[in-house]
């Protein structure tokens, strides 16, 4: 308190009656818990930022923890998508050679049924042959 504050509540307090000194007595305690009141609520303010500050910097170690974890599940899901691209391509190239390898089967069944039916038919020309010898 300053010290004209000081010698008016004296003066207040020796020369005035009761009640004003009493009202005089209010003020001054008003005003101290005022003070008191500000200083805790600057105390608290400082306490909320702090906490602000803490969480945002966890906040933020998490979000970078989820990144990383979602960049290595997309790398890990591209690698396995490009594994499994390279394992239908080469069943495809295996199922087309055998494919090919079956159709020239085919060709040479064919090829090999031809023959034995002309060699059955041969066959068969000889045995009338020598039966009407």
């Amino acid at each position: 308190m300053d010290p004209g504050t000081t010698t008016a509540l004296t003066d207040m307090l020796f020369n005035a009656p009761p009640l004003v000194a009493f009202a005089g007595y209010l003020i001054w305690q008003s005003k101290g818990q005022q003070k008191r009141l500000d200083d805790l609520t600057a105390k608290w303010m400082t306490q909320i930022s702090t906490l602000e500050e803490k969480s945002q910097k966890r906040e933020d170690a998490l979000r970078i923890r989820y990144d990383e974890v979602i960049t290595k599940i997309e790398t890990s899901r591209d690698a396995t998508t490009i594994k499994h691209i390279e394992v239908v391509q080469a069943m495809t190239a295996k199922v087309e050679s055998m494919t090919e390898k079956i159709t020239a089967l085919a060709l040479d069944f064919r090829a090999l049924v031809g023959r034995l039916d002309l060699m059955e038919s041969d066959l068969n020309r000889l045995k009338i042959q020598k039966k009407n010898e």
